[in-house]
């Protein structure tokens, strides 16, 4: 059972939905005239005993709102979580991403996993956290809260 924004789901109603997305993805990525023209890249695990996070954020201009999704598997490829957050702000993009790494890896030690590899499209924030400098930005209270 899953409970989100105080929604309870069972297994298979989730089930269901996830196939009804996935027939919906597949048709729409078989019409040749739809397809990206991004190359495509392939998941690459994490060392074994470790868990890789992918987290993602979107911004939606007209409800100046945005999501973050995170997905963790483990380093066979197995799902271990997912979550999403959707949350009524109008913030720069910079801030955006930066608020989807403080959101996963805050999920990720809520379910005490300890050996993570995180991962994110925005190469920017990803080496502003490694640096582990003090940032005097509002930007900067995000990131120094990873």
């Amino acid at each position: 059972m899953l409970v989100f924004e105080g929604v309870q789901k069972g297994a298979r109603e989730i089930v269901d939905t996830a196939y009804r997305l996935l027939i919906n993805y597949t048709s729409t990525t078989q019409d040749p005239r739809l397809r990206s023209t991004v190359p495509q890249t392939r998941w690459c695990p994490p060392p074994i005993g470790s868990f890789k996070v992918n987290v993602d954020s979107s911004t939606f201009e007209g409800s100046k709102s945005v999501g973050i999704g995170v997905i963790v598997r483990d380093s066979e490829g197995q799902v271990i979580a997912t979550e999403t957050q959707h949350i009524h702000v109008d913030f720069p993009r910079k801030v955006v991403e930066a608020m989807g790494v403080h959101f996963a890896v805050h999920f990720v030690r809520d379910l005490g996993l300890t050996s993570v590899v995180v991962k994110g499209d925005n190469l920017e924030i990803i080496n502003a956290i490694n640096i582990q400098e003090i940032h005097l930005t509002s930007l900067g209270l995000i990131l120094d809260d990873i």
